[in-house]
């Protein structure tokens, strides 16, 4: 099991007792939850794209997309990285070095038709502070602008995307900041 999949199992037990707790604790007011939706993702495109369809339909159906506060959280493993990184950066750019889990294996395709390739998709998450918070508690951590063009890059932008389209306020792309 690599550390990825640990962290969301984790968390996924957590979710579980929260929402035994929250259960127990009704009063009629409801309960607000911290984490709403766990998953691991295959390491392929095409679920990528089914699950966050998934998960924002559900989140939806929750009444869970309304405002600044809901935030995805995406783990991945990159082999050659000798710290936590925290990506601030993802991009329109499917251009996989290998298959993926599924066999598909795309060149300089745009995961988003409709926006032009390599068009770069930020969060608004200030990254930064949140690295200089993790380095004061002890963990060796950096921000990247550069998630690669594999798998992490293709789930990161499609929820970057996705959440702009929802939100477009809340992340920026190169065109926007280009007229700003």
């Amino acid at each position: 099991e690599n550390p990825t999949s640990t962290i969301v199992n984790y968390l996924e037990s957590q979710r579980k007792e929260e929402e035994e707790e929250g259960k127990e604790q009704a009063s009629g007011r409801g309960h607000s939850k911290k984490i709403s939706i766990c998953r691991i993702i295959k390491t392929g495109a095409m679920d990528v794209t089914n699950d966050l369809d998934e998960i924002t339909e559900s989140l939806k159906t929750k009444g869970l997309i309304r405002g600044k506060h809901l935030v995805f959280i995406h783990f991945g493993v990159n082999y050659k990285a000798s710290a936590f990184q925290l990506e601030s950066t993802a991009f329109n750019d499917a251009s996989f070095r290998i298959p993926d889990e599924n066999g598909y294996q795309p060149k300089n395709i745009q995961i988003d038709d409709e926006i032009p390739l390599r068009e770069r998709l930020s969060t608004s998450l200030n990254v930064r502070k949140l690295c200089t918070e993790m380095e004061k508690k002890g963990f060796d951590v950096q921000v990247s602008g550069d998630p690669g063009r594999f798998v992490c890059n293709y789930l990161y932008w499609s929820s970057l995307n996705n959440i702009r389209k929802q939100f477009p306020s809340v992340v920026e792309s190169d065109s926007e900041e280009s007229t700003s």
